[in-house]
């Protein structure tokens, strides 16, 4: 099932997502992983709606600024939809309101897990550590559960 006809595609590009990546379940059916951008944070005009021109950021924690680029409200959200050929059947954001990024992402054979990486910290511990967690999400239960929490992405390098 994955050469998609217009109508599917159609269905599917509803979702309005980015990063996609399909697997195709046992049953049949398309299992759907896609990035959306997720607000987790008020910018300035929605701080102060009467200055609606106000050109500004509000700053209130380090790293505002990664590398090349400004961080804005956004953040990348994994969610995942199941499709059967006709529609989408159902879908979720399986971060819920967490202000983190996810960035590579699968799930298991059976379609039963996603697993992902993100580096779910802010500020100062963001911009001073190069450790990214692995998370398993359970489909059925909702459960995401750090599987590499403790574990330091460089090794004995690093302190504790």
């Amino acid at each position: 099932m994955t050469d998609l006809n217009a109508e599917s595609a159609s269905a599917i590009a509803q979702l309005k997502g980015d990063n996609w990546k399909a697997i195709e379940l046992a049953d049949g059916k398309l299992l759907l992983l896609f990035t959306k951008q997720f607000k987790f944070r008020n910018t300035t005009a929605d701080v102060y709606p009467d200055l609606p021109k106000a050109n500004a950021e509000i700053v209130t924690e380090l790293n505002y600024m990664h590398w090349d680029h400004w961080n804005d409200e956004f953040v990348d959200h994994l969610n995942f939809a199941i499709y059967d050929g006709k529609a989408v059947l159902e879908g979720k954001d399986i971060m819920g309101e967490e202000a983190f990024d996810a960035s590579d992402f699968t799930a298991s054979p059976d379609g039963k897990h996603i697993v992902y990486s993100s580096k779910k910290v802010r500020g100062t511990a963001y911009a001073t550590s190069t450790n990214t967690d692995i998370y398993l999400y359970e489909i059925a239960t909702g459960k995401t559960t750090n599987l590499t929490e403790n574990e330091h992405s460089c090794g004995s390098f690093c302190s504790a």
